[in-house]
């Protein structure tokens, strides 16, 4: 088992610090708890560090500039504190460019908490400055490991420019809630996980996209999750697994919301291999969505609502 070391970081100057005593001390693996105040990272690579960041009245920011994160190293909000401090979490800012090899995780610690609580991380995508000076460059944020919520995690992604994006060329594994407030490009997975339970209360899996996502990406859904897409015409990722998990009660709880439409009827045209669904309101075109796999367009339903509409899938 690796060594660990605890850091509580209150500063920037003390957290770098002791960030760099511990690895000459351990040389292993190195725990940073970044409990208030702010810890910053920049033209930095991260291998075999374990970061948590999480706080209660007093919300802890990890900034990142120019940083790498390794394939063994996390960056972890959690709720493995006292109960009596709720929704439990922390802000990583991510200025100009930075890399995500390893794992980026909001997780609830079923030990310690009672199923109301829900640890939260929020990454924001700023725009930041060349380090020679030469001016600012767009916030990129390139995950090409694992952005992962448990049960009961809540991850949101915000972009806070409009060039900045989040290029994912890894997977995003929702167990709990993601919000995709940034636009999405290349070629990765995003997966909807099957609902899991929290000291015996059921917590499913959502993934909300409020922009736009790219082709090259894949929305999986392994036996269950709801997928809700705001901007249906910029929605251009590829939908596999809907409603083929075996047994009606995950396929009761596989579901696509679109926010603010009222989608009338529906066209399928494609082969075994895959289709696309077209979506109209009274014979006026509203968009498509892409699906692999063998579906015809009795394989969909509608349920039309005051948010916009729901597409479920048939059994059968």
């Amino acid at each position: 088992m690796p060594e660990t070391a605890r850091i509580a970081t209150t500063d920037v100057a003390h957290a770098l610090a002791s960030f760099q005593a511990a690895l000459r001390h351990w040389g292993r693996t190195l725990t940073v708890t970044t409990t208030a105040g702010n810890t910053s990272l920049s033209d930095t690579r991260l291998a075999g560090v374990r970061q948590f960041v999480a706080g209660g009245m007093i919300v802890p920011v990890l900034h990142m500039t120019r940083t790498i994160i390794g394939r063994d190293s996390t960056i972890e909000t959690f709720d493995g504190i006292p109960v009596a401090i709720r929704n439990a979490g922390g802000i990583v800012r991510a200025a100009g460019w930075n890399i995500n090899l390893g794992t980026f995780a909001a997780t609830a610690d079923a030990a310690s908490v009672d199923g109301q609580s829900h640890p939260t991380m929020q990454v924001q995508i700023v725009d930041g400055t060349r380090p020679d000076g030469g001016g600012p460059v767009a916030g990129v944020f390139v995950n090409a490991g694992t952005l992962r919520t448990s049960a009961a995690g809540r991850l949101w992604i915000d972009a806070q420019s409009a060039d900045a994006r989040l290029v994912n060329l890894g997977r995003i594994d929702a167990g709990g809630s993601t919000v995709l407030n940034t636009e999405v490009i290349g070629i990765g997975e995003i997966r909807l996980e099957a609902p899991g339970f929290l000291n015996g209360l059921p917590e499913g899996a959502s993934v909300t996209a409020n922009r736009a996502v790219g082709p090259g990406q894949v929305v999986t859904f392994n036996g269950g999750g709801d997928l809700r897409i705001a901007d249906l015409p910029a929605f251009r990722a590829l939908i596999r697994g809907f409603g083929t998990a075996p047994g009606a009660a995950h396929v009761e709880q596989e579901r696509i919301d679109l926010i603010g439409l009222d989608v009338t009827a529906i066209s399928y045209r494609g082969d075994r291999r895959a289709g696309v669904l077209r979506l109209e309101h009274d014979g006026t075109r509203l968009g498509e969505l892409r699906f692999a796999g063998p579906y015809t367009a009795a394989s969909f339903a509608l349920s039309r609502g005051e948010a916009g509409t729901t597409i479920l899938a048939r059994p059968g």
